[in-house]
């Protein structure tokens, strides 16, 4: 009698095609939670910028022209996807900015204007708000500002 153990051809070609199966939706299931964690480490940033555009006016009494002038309080923050830089604008002379970043997640109610009014002029011939997008009603921009 020829007694053999193990599995055959088929056997392990099914458990690999159920493995294959069932990781790909675990994968795929990640995908929305990698956009939540992009969209925190957005909102981070942000606020990271806010801390440095702050310092900067404790030392001078305005707000820089770009982000690269923060450059010498410590490294900006990039966008986590692509590197690219956060939104950034002055408003009403050098008193006023809005900073503010793109998230994936557009269902998000993490938006946060502070105290900008959608309606206001800020002294620069148009909303500073509206110009960032930060006035977007689907939620999908995170914003804040220094008024």
């Amino acid at each position: 009698m020829n007694n053999k153990k193990g599995f055959t051809l088929v056997e392990m070609l099914v458990v690999i095609a159920i493995i294959a199966i069932l990781s790909s939706i675990f994968l795929v299931g990640l995908g929305g939670f990698r956009k939540q964690a992009y969209d925190t480490r957005r909102i981070s940033d942000v606020q990271k910028i806010q801390t440095f555009l702050e310092l900067y006016y404790n030392q001078n009494r305005f707000y820089p022209d770009n982000l690269a002038t923060l450059s010498n309080l410590g490294t900006l923050p990039k966008d986590p996807i692509g590197g690219a830089d956060y939104f950034y604008s002055l408003c009403f002379g050098n008193q006023v900015y809005v900073v503010g970043a793109t998230l994936d997640q557009t269902s998000s109610v993490l938006k946060d204007v502070g105290e900008i009014d959608a309606e206001a002029d800020l002294g620069t011939g148009a909303n500073c708000a509206t110009a960032l997008r930060c006035d977007d009603t689907a939620g999908n921009y995170y914003c804040v500002s220094s008024k």
